[in-house]
């Protein structure tokens, strides 16, 4: 076996192997489209090595002609696939340039099949032998196509749609995109700017060689899987810290005596931990949906925890709620639930998250506060009124006291024979003062319980 077909077969399964990896990674997780095209890239590239193989062993001219045109199918999706990829990968590019790569490759193919022989060549005319490591191997002569320098001019296109799209991710400033935009951006620009000249020079027959672009793109394509492998190994370390966070939050959760739950709103499907089962009453393995959430609860409290969801959908995404519990064969249960809706690019409720406290004991502290206030209010008002009793008690004592020696006095004048009239006259003026006196405090107390304004007026001590 030759040192050709070791190295070329080589290099197509080093991309096979590398593809099917990646391909394995995307079937784990379908949102995994950078390693899809990176599989579907290291696959045509591939293919790509296989039929260069096969076009250095051809025969004849005709056979020649018949590889070449069919050489340009997967190195023109490889093409596209690649800019999709970086694309993707760096999240820079100008979209502009990258649909104008991508329609010029599809040009490049349909020309390829509408053209006599290939898309380079109107006729391949000869072959001639070139030593390659050792073993002689075929390169074409021939008639070149008006329209040759299109295909060479998609690769020029593509070379800057992936400098521009490094150079702006290089821009960003952080370390890990640097090296992304150093190892993938400068591999790809370089392997390219080396396919370029060499299907120059073998398009144009200044320099007779073979072709070496399946070998560049070779080596793009382990930049992008050495690249890709850090990103894997960094995704397992941060599986890693999350499962060790998960692990931090569940002790947290369980300190917290917390229970989380997460309402997928497109399933109507309401996932939660062990403990908000245990708090709500339900099974381990029990659907739970909205209405079944509702169902548990106090018939008093179900109207305003949809009116919280709705407020929660239609406002600020936050949610917090307080309710009773109903579970069978015991007490009615208080918790607290605080949440936060999430919203798609549209403002459309899919997924409200929260937590959920029992604040049973909280509630019944609170309850027992009211009822202490309730007795100290009592209480405060029976000395109050105590205290009033007595001021009022004093206030009256005074005048009716006056008015009872007054008329005691009067009494004992009127038993004498000639009663001195004018001394019952001033007795009867003090007995009308005194009286007058006594109503006013009477007044005076009424115009404190009516919360009417309380005019004040100089006291004489000595009365």
């Amino acid at each position: 076996m030759s040192w050709v077909t070791i190295i070329w077969s080589m290099a197509a399964a080093a991309c096979l192997t590398l593809a099917g990896v990646h391909l394995v990674v995307w079937a784990r997780d379908r949102r995994a489209r950078v390693n899809l095209l990176f599989a579907v890239t290291a696959t045509l590239v591939a293919a790509f090595a296989l039929m260069v193989m096969r076009l250095m062993d051809a025969e004849t001219p005709a056979e020649y002609g018949v590889w070449h045109r069919w050489v340009h199918v997967p190195i023109g999706l490889a093409s596209i696939a690649l800019v999709g990829f970086v694309w993707l990968y760096f999240g820079t590019g100008r979209a502009w340039l990258l649909w104008l790569v991508i329609g010029l490759r599809v040009l490049v193919l349909v020309l390829d099949f509408l053209s006599p022989v290939s898309f380079n060549y109107r006729e391949v005319t000869a072959l001639q032998p070139f030593s390659l490591l050792g073993e002689t191997v075929m390169v074409p002569v021939g008639i070149a196509t008006p329209w040759a320098r299109l295909g060479e001019g998609s690769v020029l296109l593509a070379l800057g749609f992936v400098a521009d799209a490094a150079v702006s991710l290089w821009r960003r400033g952080d370390p890990r995109e640097r090296r992304r935009a150093l190892i993938v951006g400068g591999g790809v620009a370089l392997a390219m700017a080396l396919s370029f000249g060499n299907a120059i020079l073998v398009h144009t027959g200044w320099l007779p060689m073979p072709y070496f672009v399946s070998l560049f793109f070779v080596f793009i394509v382990l930049a992008m899987a050495c690249e890709l492998g850090q990103d894997l190994i960094h995704a397992n370390e941060m599986a890693r810290d999350l499962d060790e966070t998960r692990q931090r939050m569940d002790l947290a959760v369980t300190a917290a005596n917390l229970g989380l739950w997460t309402w997928d709103l497109a399933r109507d499907d309401i996932w939660a931990t062990p403990k908000t089962r245990e708090l709500f009453g339900l099974a381990p393995d029990e659907r739970l949906d909205f209405q079944r959430f509702l169902a548990t609860l106090h018939p008093d409290d179900r109207e305003p925890v949809s009116h919280a969801v709705a407020r929660a959908m239609n406002g600020d995404g936050d949610y917090a709620a307080e309710y009773r519990v109903v579970t069978p064969g015991s007490a009615p249960r208080w918790l607290a639930a605080l949440g936060r809706m999430e919203f798609d690019a549209h403002r459309k409720p899919v997924r409200l998250r929260g937590v959920v406290l029992d604040i049973t004991q909280r509630k019944r502290t609170e309850q027992e506060l009211r009822e202490s206030q309730t007795r100290l209010a009592h209480a405060d008002r029976v000395t109050m009124a105590g205290q009033l009793a007595t001021g009022l008690a004093h206030e009256l004592s005074q005048p009716l006291g006056a008015i009872l020696r007054n008329t005691e006095a009067a009494e004992l004048m009127l038993q004498q024979p000639a009663p001195d009239l004018e001394e019952l006259r001033a007795i009867i003026s003090d007995i009308h003062s005194d009286n007058r006196r006594a109503g006013d405090v009477i007044d005076r107390l009424r115009s404190l319980l009516k919360r009417r304004a309380i005019e004040a007026r100089p006291v004489d001590r000595r009365a």
